[in-house]
């Protein structure tokens, strides 16, 4: 696993690690692909870390939360550990992990700017 993010030692390393999971497990192959997604407002999913932009879900999973849903971003595993940040928490994150990536792989700098230079993604909810 890839070590974009790493909150050890902090106070939050327990409370956002679902975070640091998900944006460390997405493969080198993945990273651009998921990032154009995210960017996007689309959520996206490790081999077992999810990252769930709650304004997007079907009628189903609506259902599923009682119809209480947050202006968040969830991350979560499959076991249902998951955690809720804002959009703000969540841009510095995704910026952490793209600084982080770009390290490794500076050829892939221009994609990566333009995704993140695109708007922020809205959490209201869409439908």
């Amino acid at each position: 696993m890839t070590n974009r993010i790493n909150f050890e030692g902090t106070p939050d390393y327990e409370s956002l690690y679902p975070v640091k999971s998900f944006f460390n497990s997405i493969s080198d192959e993945d990273f651009v692909a998921k990032l154009d997604n995210l960017t996007k407002g689309i959520g996206a999913h490790t081999e077992r870390v999810h990252c769930i932009f709650l304004n997007d879900l079907d009628e189903y999973d609506i259902e599923q939360t009682g119809g209480k849903i947050p202006d968040k971003i969830e991350f979560s595993f499959d076991w249902g550990e998951e955690v809720y940040v804002d959009i703000e928490t969540f841009r510095g994150f995704l910026e952490t992990a793209c600084a982080a990536y770009l390290q490794e792989h500076p050829a892939d700098r221009t994609t990566v700017k333009e995704y993140l230079a695109r708007p922020q993604p809205s959490l209201k909810r869409n439908n």
